[in-house]
């Protein structure tokens, strides 16, 4: 087999870009990955053990052409590898942002 055949055959298939972001609850703050990012929420990989219903603030990173910003949200399920967060309040500003990322995903 050729290397553009394995290439072919490895391509990466995932539909959003990793991204690195801080968030911060009433406990503590940390740093995970976002593996996916819908307009209503997002996927972070973490170890950390959540609650069900934990406020949390994400902030996200500048990323091409996007300062960096914060949205909050709420844990609404865990897993093994990571947490589902509901974003809650979103100003249009922080929806445009979102839209943005997810357009440059």
């Amino acid at each position: 087999m050729t290397t553009s055949k394995n290439q072919k055959l490895f391509k990466e298939r995932r539909k959003f870009p990793r991204i690195i972001v801080e968030y911060d609850t009433d406990v503590n703050s940390n740093r995970g990955v976002v593996l996916d990012m819908s307009p209503m929420g997002v996927f972070i990989a973490t170890d950390e053990p959540f609650l069900e219903g934990t406020k949390i603030d994400i902030t996200f990173p500048s990323l091409n052409d996007c300062p960096p910003f914060m949205v909050s949200g709420s844990v609404v399920w865990r897993k093994p590898k990571g947490i589902g967060v509901k974003f809650e309040k979103l100003d249009e500003h922080q929806q445009e942002m979102i839209k943005a990322v997810i357009q440059k995903a």
